[in-house]
């Protein structure tokens, strides 16, 4: 396997277990998904007294201690076969400040040049969907896709988690930094984005002299969800053309969501003073 074609592990863990999950660029776009098994903390018996084997231990809802120096030693020694493996290329950490500082003890040299992102937080409760949408704006950048194309980079300073799928068609450098741009405008008018996913569609049929390009956006905003399609009833044979067709269409949506959330805070502040009611009535 070349190394251009590896994805980047992120492990996820906290002083009970740690979970492995890649991510990386496929033709169904930005790939997140658990890499390899979890690997759990061995408690620590009641009647085991720490000494300089335990640096410190982790503890669970039911008071229970566990052997978190152990457990890091023993996530470094599987990270470490499995970039002679040539699993990964690259590492993101994710874990609370003590545990993160112990994993980072434990690393061994050639690891410790992998590691392009850090992360003090206790993300190891939350589902795999959860986390991508929680680690997507820090993440300094995608895996490299399987072609071996220069990839898009996910975040720049408080760029947006952009994720662009191809159908039908080779993937576009120039689509997907199209897409960015589309996107980075509509953040700067105001509205905050989690998320954004485009998918970019060719017909199916290449024996077609003229393509017709669809392109579908959704976008997760703060309260609620947005998606639309350009060339509902009518074709583009422009790319560049159904790229502005979509967003111009979530932009309006946005701009409807913005609205509705200005009235609510309106209306609420209203409720919770009756002296402005009257004073704007």
């Amino acid at each position: 396997m070349a190394g251009k074609n590896r994805p980047m592990w992120i492990v996820v863990m906290d002083g009970n277990a740690a979970r492995f999950f890649a991510l990386r660029r496929g033709e169904e776009g930005q790939v997140f998904d658990v890499a390899a098994e979890t690997i759990e903390a061995r408690r620590i018996a009641k009647s085991e007294k720490p000494g300089r084997g335990f640096s410190f231990s982790g503890r669970d809802e039911r008071g229970e201690k566990f052997d978190t120096t152990q457990l890091a030693r023993d996530v470094c020694s599987f990270l470490d076969s499995a970039f002679a493996g040539k699993h990964f290329e690259e590492l993101g950490l994710v874990a609370p400040a003590r545990v993160l500082a112990e994993l980072r003890e434990q690393l061994t040299p050639r690891l410790k040049v992998t590691v392009v992102q850090q992360l003090s937080k206790n993300l190891s409760k939350l589902s795999t969907e959860q986390l991508w949408e929680k680690l997507s704006p820090v993440l300094r950048k995608a895996a490299k896709p399987v072609n071996g194309a220069s990839t898009t980079q996910l975040v720049e300073q408080a760029a947006i988690p952009l994720s662009v799928v191809f159908r039908n068609m080779a993937p576009s450098q120039s689509a997907e930094a199209e897409a960015m741009k589309h996107a980075t405008k509509l953040s700067k008018k105001g509205g905050r984005i989690l998320n954004c996913r485009v998918t970019v569609e060719a017909p199916k049929h290449e024996h077609r002299k003229v393509k017709e390009f669809r392109v579908a956006v959704a976008m997760k905003l703060p309260g609620r969800e947005i998606a639309t399609k350009s060339g509902e009833g009518e074709s583009h044979t422009d790319l560049s053309s159904a790229m502005r067709a979509a967003f111009a269409s979530i932009l309006r949506q946005m701009e409807g969501h913005m609205q509705r959330m200005k009235r609510e805070v309106l209306r609420t502040r209203r409720k919770a003073s009756p002296r402005l009611s009257v004073l704007q009535a």
